[in-house]
């Protein structure tokens, strides 16, 4: 399956510069003005599936079956931003799922069950917190 991308043309002026301060943070690095940004996993999720290194915004199509987003260690994770969003109408759950006993404020998993709820998550460098 052949997923497009999704490309915001990064080009700020007076006011943005708050924004790009965030962006840099959400993806830990450096964006430049004419440069394009690339957000999160092409398309929709539609099984399991473990956050790589350049997501940012996680869209989730649960309505074959519940899904399961695992997120990286949060030792490597340190100032890292993540958005989760169920885009489905189904009955089926999205779960937003630590590393191995990592937490996300307090508990090992975060779940969302209805279509266009999504979860924003942030790393402290030792667990994960919903923001």
């Amino acid at each position: 399956m052949t997923y497009p991308q999704i490309r915001q043309p990064a080009r700020f002026g007076p006011g943005l510069d708050d924004f790009r301060k965030q962006i840099e943070r959400a993806i830990g690095g450096r964006v430049e003005s004419g440069s394009s940004l690339t957000l999160g996993t092409p398309g929709s999720i539609t099984s399991d599936y473990t956050v790589a290194a350049g997501d940012f915004l996680l869209p989730v199509d649960a309505s074959s079956a519940a899904v399961t987003i695992t997120l990286p260690l949060a030792a490597q994770s340190l100032g890292r931003t993540l958005i989760v969003k169920k885009t489905d109408s189904s009955g089926n759950a999205v779960t937003l799922d630590g590393n191995g006993s990592e937490t996300i404020d307090g508990s090992t998993t975060a779940v969302v069950s209805v279509q266009y709820v999504a979860l924003m998550v942030m790393c402290d460098g030792t667990e994960w917190w919903i923001v």
